[in-house]
């Protein structure tokens, strides 16, 4: 070898080592010094061949999800290669999905051989980590790899994909990974074709991806071999693998100096680092990866997902069930499995033990998160106001084709898309929720629990009469908001008093509703009394069918039926849209059952009177305002008293109160005052629940109880708890009517902030009435 073959080798194998060793910006400029003086000029190409790239870059979400992106791309690239490897030509690859072609490729080895494959490193950028919040995350796959031409039209563009036609590949539109760029100082990039794909070469290409100012934005762009104006196929800087052997095929991708909120927090298992949003994020992944911060301790960890997790851990204190939701899109149902994780109170086993940050429902595809509601979001849009921050729900859309996902969730995968499908979908899935007896059941515990040492008595039930007339007075109804849109015994199906039911390993009796109403286009959900033991269904012993006279409905498609508990199932009941009106029959049966014993039991049914109509019959608000306060009076409005310490819902000293919304027998099981609402049923009323140590509150009836005796000392406390409720429950129906017009929820800050307001303003008007009411001497 010539002097100058040596000296072009040794340049070549110190860029390749430079690159893989890059973890500061510094470094991934001297990287691209050494490529610039290799080819001995300055050739750019911006990235998808935009200048002032910047903005195209831009998306909605966490830049610490989408740091997610480039190991899904890690993950294709490795199921790419094995089936090259298997099927040669990639268009004869058989598999429909990811986990399809995951299964069969990777069959032959354990999780860790298979995580070795896919890793992920932390490594320091900006020392000290845990101030600078920047860190160097470098991303190495055992993968397909890629040849220089090929990098400009692949993890370098921008909007577009060769994975777009193939199922099997997670990535469809070309823009998750690039989407991370926009969040670091540099990119650097090390990759090398494998053999399996055929290249022409067997070469290792080094591309570093910089930020520079251009004209009036900034263009992310990376250095290649000759000029891009005149030669649109320019590639990045690359040699022949003998350069650098050691370096295996596949591809080596850091995000040089990446912004980061909770990934710098040296312990594993916080609800923010990088291994609890991983697994949270890719709930069942296709393929685990191995992950180590070799900013700390440097140590392995294979990272599974939340499923797997929960799997290995199980708990007796941890309820879990799930049912199928129906969900219809462009006119055809689907089944969508939804399952709940209720997590216990405490420290060992809580939700943020298992469950990244900000997680308290999930929209996946492929076992990966799409879009998901924070307990914020799941408290506003679900009638489950205890639940919140113990609850984990997964809604599953994998039923789904292809293209209606797509039509769905963003193609970062951050959240939804705002079309009526959309908005549909989370509409049905808090309506499911609302409807699934097991959580309200759940809840209204919780709630029990919370108000059973409630203070107040019957001055409270004074101050939530005199709010219930002043609302009247503005002409403002409150009939409180009705139970499940569920079966019922009678009317438009709503939902009769649950009865505790003795079951037995075979059933003797099936009821359900008599009469159901139903507008066409809708879902609604029938109860069913079956007094047989839970797994009488589960087991295939014994399955509920469906028959009906009308013309539209079908059975197979357009009913699900849920899972028997204490004796009782849930069916959901699907009318199309424009299906025909008028009156009909639905009758469940169970035939053909088997008995525990042996032998078939005896056939039992049960038939509905099912009523189509356009529109609901106007439902009554309430009765017509006199008599004495009872229950059924017309707008029911209850008041309690709480410490944050009694109520929960993460209040403190300078939290006012807020408004739930509470069933009305659970209100009268707890509270002897309001035991008159126990004929409301599942009614739910507004309840307006005020912070007893609420700091400006206390500050103000302390400075007025050194001149007040007792009574008039309540007094003062009832007129504060009659303007503050007033003023909280008007907020509170406001920021309903706002949600239900916008399908967005509520700002929890703004919501915060403006029952802030609404106390600070009634105690601002108060020391001025005080002084009226002294001088008219009508307070002692």
């Amino acid at each position: 070898m010539t002097n100058t073959s040596t000296t072009i080798a040794s340049v070549e194998t110190k860029i390749i080592e430079s690159a893989i060793n890059a973890t500061t910006y510094d470094d991934a400029v001297a990287v691209a010094a050494l490529i610039e003086s290799a080819v001995g000029a300055r050739y750019v190409r911006p990235i998808g061949d935009r200048y002032n790239n910047y903005g195209l870059m831009a998306s909605s979400g966490s830049y610490e999800y989408k740091a997610l992106e480039p190991v899904t791309n890690e993950q294709d690239g490795v199921l790419e290669r094995l089936a090259a490897a298997k099927w040669g030509d990639l268009s004869k690859v058989p598999y429909q999905t990811p986990a399809e072609a995951a299964e069969d490729l990777l069959s032959g080895m354990n999780y860790q051989q298979r995580a070795d494959m896919v890793t992920v490193a932390f490594r320091e950028s900006d020392s000290p980590t845990r101030s600078s919040k920047r860190l160097t995350i470098v991303y190495r796959d055992q993968g397909c790899g890629m040849e220089p031409g090929a990098i400009p039209g692949t993890i370098f563009a921008l909007g577009s994909s060769h994975k777009i036609d193939t199922r099997w590949h997670q990535g469809a539109f070309g823009i998750g990974g690039a989407s991370t760029y926009r969040n670091a100082k540099a990119v650097v990039l090390v990759t090398r074709r494998a053999p399996e794909m055929e290249p022409a070469d067997d070469r290792i290409a080094v591309a570093v991806v910089l930020w520079d100012a251009h004209g009036k934005g900034q263009t992310a762009s990376y250095l290649v071999t000759t000029d891009w104006e005149t030669n649109s196929a320019a590639q990045p800087w690359s040699a022949p693998a003998s350069a650098y052997p050691q370096f295996e095929p596949g591809t080596h991708l850091a995000l040089v100096s990446y912004g980061v909120e909770g990934f710098h927090r040296a312990r594993s298992g916080d609800e923010r680092s990088f291994d609890m949003v991983l697994n949270t994020r890719l709930l069942s992944p296709i393929m685990p990866v191995r992950f180590t911060n070799e900013i700390t301790r440097g140590k392995n960890e294979y990272l599974r997902g939340l499923s797997r997790r929960l799997a290995d851990n199980p708990s007796p204190e941890r309820l879990e069930d799930d049912e199928e939701m129906l969900y219809t899109f462009g006119g055809v149902s689907y089944k969508l499995p939804v399952r709940y994780c209720v997590f216990p109170t405490g420290d060992k086993g809580t939700r943020r033990r298992f469950v990244a940050k900000g997680h308290a429902l999930v929209f996946t595809s492929n076992g990966q998160v799409h879009h998901h509601w924070t307990p914020a979001d799941f408290r506003l849009r679900t009638s489950l106001n205890k639940l919140y921050e113990r609850i984990f729900v997964v809604v599953e859309t994998d039923d789904l084709p292809i293209e209606h996902r797509t039509a769905l969730f963003t193609p970062d995968r951050s959240q939804l898309l705002s079309n009526e499908a959309a908005l549909q979908l989370e509409d049905q899935v808090a309506d499911f929720l609302d409807n699934w007896h097991k959580l309200r059941e759940l809840n209204n515990q919780l709630v029990r629990e919370a108000i059973s040492s409630a203070s107040g008595g019957r001055s409270a039930l004074d101050v939530g009469r005199r709010i219930a007339t002043a609302l009247k007075v503005k002409g403002f109804n409150l009939g409180g908001s009705g139970g499940s849109a569920g079966g019922g015994a009678t009317g438009t199906g709503g939902p009769r008093v649950r009865k505790k039911v003795e079951t037995y390993p075979d059933p003797t009796t099936l009821e359900g509703p008599d009469k159901l109403i139903v507008e066409d286009g809708k879902v609604r959900y029938l109860e069913y009394m079956l007094n047989a033991v839970d797994d009488f269904l589960d087991s295939g012993r014994g399955a509920l069918s469906f028959t009906t006279d009308h013309p539209d409905i079908k059975p197979l498609k357009h009913i699900v039926v849920g899972r028997l508990r204490d004796g009782y199932v849930r069916v959901q009941l699907q009318v199309p849209e424009g299906a025909t009106e008028g009156e009909f029959t639905l009758t469940a049966s169970l035939d053909g059952w088997h008995r525990a014993s042996g032998g078939i039991g005896s056939t039992m049914s049960y038939t509905t009177a099912l009523v189509v109509v356009d529109e609901m019959p106007g439902r009554s608000g309430g009765g017509n305002g006199h008599g004495s306060g009872g229950a059924g009076e017309g707008g029911q409005v209850a008041v309690l008293w709480q410490t944050p310490e009694e109520y929960g819902n993460g209040w403190n000293n300078s939290v006012p109160g807020g408004v739930d919304e509470i069933e009305a027998a659970t209100l009268a099981s707890e509270r002897e005052e309001y035991k008159e609402l126990a004929k409301l049923g599942q009614q739910r009323i507004p309840t307006i629940v005020l912070n007893s140590t609420y700091s400006p509150y206390k500050g103000y009836i302390q400075m007025r109880a050194k001149e007040l005796t007792d009574t008039g000392a309540q007094e003062a406390s009832d007129r504060y708890a009659v303007g503050t409720g007033l003023g909280l429950l008007l907020l509170h129906e406001d920021l309903k009517a706002r949600q239900q017009k916008s399908k967005k929820p509520v700002d929890p800050e703004q919501a915060a902030a403006a029952r802030q307001a609404v106390a600070r303003s009634v105690l601002l008007m108060m020391p001025a009435f005080d002084t009226l009411a002294r001088a008219a001497g009508i307070e002692d």
